[in-house]
């Protein structure tokens, strides 16, 4: 075996199933999305039934926490603004030997923005659209 293939491959999607136990805290309920920095998860938090929403980070994309340091303080930051996702607590687990950095935030019900824009005529908001959203 060479030294390149001891090297472990960047995880690139975790692709946890209903039921999975997360921190023996929460549960998955399904998956919501993913992107560059990671995954995104409807859970629920076991001694409530209380619906949440957790990123996981891709270790590669989150050195040394920079990246869930940086979203997490933007949400706190942004906490007095009811539109905003209320941002609840940072848990780590660990997946394949591998640490990973989840955030808990509040889950809030509705399409994602993407959808949305897909539906508009030419996958855009108009100016009227836009300024509302905002």
């Amino acid at each position: 075996m060479t030294k390149d293939s001891k090297k472990k491959l960047p995880i690139d999607s975790f692709n946890l199933s209903q039921g999975f136990s997360l921190t023996r805290k929460y549960e998955i309920i399904c998956k919501l999305g993913s992107g560059w920095e990671g995954e995104v998860y409807k859970i629920r938090e076991r001694s409530t039934g209380i619906e949440r929403a957790a990123k996981l980070f891709f270790p590669h994309r989150n050195p040394h926490n920079k990246t869930s340091k940086f979203y997490a303080k933007k949400l706190h930051k942004l906490r007095n603004c009811s539109m905003i996702i209320q941002y609840h607590t940072e848990e780590q687990i660990a997946y394949r030997k591998t640490p990973i950095t989840v955030l808990i935030s509040e889950y809030v019900e509705g399409e994602l923005l993407n959808d949305f824009l897909y539906r508009q005529p030419g996958k855009r908001l108009s100016s009227f659209q836009a300024v509302h959203l905002l």
